[in-house]
């Protein structure tokens, strides 16, 4: 999700893509028949070429097919909630009496007002803005702000300098360096390097709208930083070494002058 106003009606988007450059810029607008005009308006006013296109038409029930009707007329209601002017349009369109101490409840300002054209004040409304609509979509990123996205840089670093000393392509520094003719052993290394950090990356930006894709991708960059893992442990076997352990006093002893 690139853009998400602030209220959540026509002309709070239209308000958010002012504080975009759009001018020039092609766009489809997928709307429903009967929506109002404010957002095709707004984006063309802004110097954007809108393109139309209607995916559905509102169809009022004209029958009774699960009794919610009947019932209604019958037993009445409490509330009645209208999530849409249309809803508002179309059931009062049905010539039902409105229930005894009945009241109406509304998503939003256009439906109020629509309640409002039909001598109804919603007594039930979502405020203007929602606080809990905002944690809808959590803020996406903040990936230089995680411990794993901090070691997976100093380990892609690390990996490059490591390979461009320790491979080689000439069979005359064999001896001294690990032996890679075709060079595939160089790609394998870093490609899982740099695929461990752009799947942190990625995951954190894509945390906004899927956490699953997050959790997915979080595993792609654990999976790669494993083989990454893997070669270093047969590099380090091949020269007759034996990899550390991570309770080894070793590294410490390596790292502290």
């Amino acid at each position: 999700m690139d853009l998400i106003p602030e209220r959540f009606v026509a002309e709070g988007l239209i308000d958010a893509f002012k504080k975009e450059d759009i001018e020039n810029l092609t766009m489809l607008w997928v709307k429903a028949a009967e929506t109002r005009d404010v957002i095709g308006a707004g984006l063309t006013e802004q110097g954007a070429i809108v393109d139309e296109c209607i995916a559905y038409r509102t169809v009022p029930e004209t029958e009774d097919p699960t009794g919610a009707r009947a019932r209604l007329e019958k037993d009445g209601a409490d509330m009645i909630t209208f999530t849409s002017a249309s809803t508002v349009e179309n059931f009062f369109a049905l010539g039902i009496d409105w229930p005894d101490d009945c009241v109406a409840a509304s998503i939003g300002p256009v439906t109020s007002g629509a309640l409002r054209e039909k001598g109804m004040k919603p007594s039930h409304k979502l405020p203007p803005q929602d606080p809990a609509m905002p944690e809808l979509f959590d803020k996406h990123g903040g990936f230089r702000k995680l411990h794993s996205f901090t070691l997976a840089t100093i380990v892609q670093f690390e990996t490059l300098r490591f390979c461009r000393r320790f491979l080689t392509f000439d069979h005359r520094q064999a001896g001294e360096k690990f032996y890679d003719p075709k060079g595939r052993q160089y790609d394998q290394m870093t490609q899982a390097a740099r695929s461990g950090r752009q799947n942190i990356i990625e995951g954190s930006e894509r945390s906004s709208t899927s956490k699953d894709t997050e959790m997915k991708l979080t595993d792609v960059a654990r999976a790669s930083l494993s083989e990454l893992r893997g070669d270093y442990e047969i590099l380090i076997i091949d020269r007759e070494q034996l990899p550390w352990s991570v309770h080894s006093r070793k590294p410490e002893g390596s790292t502290s002058g």
